[in-house]
């Protein structure tokens, strides 16, 4: 198993690259398609100022944080 936890390979080993990558491939896609309109409207209601972006991106990323923590959480306590 290497240097990995047992849940990590469970859920990020070699077996499942295939459901990681779409997943991963959709979520771009997502972003690809309403970043754009999203940053269009805020930079006009900013009138230019982008740093409200960086805020946004840095939320969404603590989001996502939360929910790796969640589902570990709830992951582990469905094996136990």
């Amino acid at each position: 198993m290497g240097v990995y936890p047992p849940l990590v390979m469970e859920n990020y080993g070699p077996i499942n690259q295939g459901v990681n990558y779409g997943i991963v491939f959709c979520d771009y896609s997502v972003a690809a398609f309403f970043a754009p309109k999203f940053l269009s409207v805020l930079s006009k209601v900013t009138k230019g100022d982008f740093s409200k972006a960086f805020y946004v991106a840095i939320a969404v990323a603590v989001f996502g944080l939360i929910l790796n923590f969640v589902y570990q959480k709830v992951k582990g306590a469905d094996q136990n």
